[in-house]
């Protein structure tokens, strides 16, 4: 066993088994180890310059909001690559029970990983049974037939704009500075919503030796694409995201899925008339 600053050690999301940081869970340890409680050593995978984290995001996550200086530490010699692997089935045995959205993640980063390893291969490097990895295999096919029979479908269809240089160097400045201060919202399978250009500069951020916490989330449950598409345009007319001159294109979509005129200008904070002037052109 080895301490280890707790500033030191890298928690990339890529490594991360889970869906998302539990705060109950997170509350749990912190409260635990106030009084004194030993948690067993997180797994750390050191490649020479980075300490990454594998195994014990919620009891890293719990000592830093203790702002506790060190933290107990099992040390194995790899690179991101090696944590990555190892985090795939970390939680199979012990901690909270996974969730089938946490085994998701895992054999969804397993086939990004190793794809050539066989369905089995990667069920017993996850220890999910193989029946689950053939059925995610599957719908990961259909996902991507569907794209490139229909590349306008799914989240191509409406492709958001990036930040400007200069919006995104502030951003970056913000985040390097105070941490993420608006949670990133994600679907059930992990997919981000809204939170792109947060997610990005932390990751750099990170890359570059700056010591900042993981970032939270919030994770939003749908039960088609269509409500996860209107979901996430709905957070980004509100913010910059989305500039006007999507605005027609975004009404005519909500039109499509049924709604009313004053419920896509209540959406995008325009005049009744105004969307009603866009769908009268669109329709000519």
């Amino acid at each position: 066993m080895t301490i280890l600053p707790t500033v030191a050690i890298a928690a990339d999301p890529d490594c991360q088994p889970r869906i998302a940081i539990a705060a109950h869970i997170v509350d749990d340890y912190a409260t635990d180890m106030a009084v004194g409680a030993r948690f067993p050593p997180i797994t750390v995978y050191h490649d020479g310059e980075t300490y990454w984290l594998a195994d014990g995001f919620h009891r890293l996550a719990a000592a830093l909001r203790l702002g506790l200086a060190e933290i107990d530490c099992d040390v194995r010699d790899g690179d991101k690559r090696a944590a990555i692997l190892y985090s795939c089935a970390a939680n199979a045995t012990h901690g909270t029970r996974r969730t089938n959205q946490d085994k998701r993640r895992a054999v969804e980063a397993m086939l990004k990983l190793e794809p050539t390893w066989g369905n089995r291969a990667i069920a017993d490097a996850c220890l999910v049974t193989h029946t689950f990895v053939n059925n995610l295999s599957k719908s990961l096919e259909t996902v991507s037939d569907d794209s490139l029979s229909n590349p306008t479908s799914h989240r191509a269809r409406f492709k958001l704009p990036d930040m400007t240089p200069t919006e995104y160097a502030v951003l970056k400045a913000s985040i390097a500075e105070s941490g993420v201060l608006v949670p990133i919202e994600v679907d059930q399978n992990g997919e981000i919503l809204d939170g792109h250009h947060r997610v990005r500069a932390w990751k750099e951020l990170c890359a570059e030796g700056v010591k900042i916490p993981e970032y939270a989330r919030i994770i939003r449950h749908f039960d088609d694409d269509d409500s996860r598409i209107e979901h996430t345009l709905r957070l980004n007319c509100l913010r910059r995201d989305t500039g006007p001159e999507n605005h027609p294109r975004i009404a005519k979509h909500w039109r499509a899925r049924g709604w009313t005129d004053e419920q896509i200008a209540d959406a995008l904070s325009v005049d009744v008339a105004i969307i009603r002037y866009w769908l009268a052109e669109s329709s000519e």
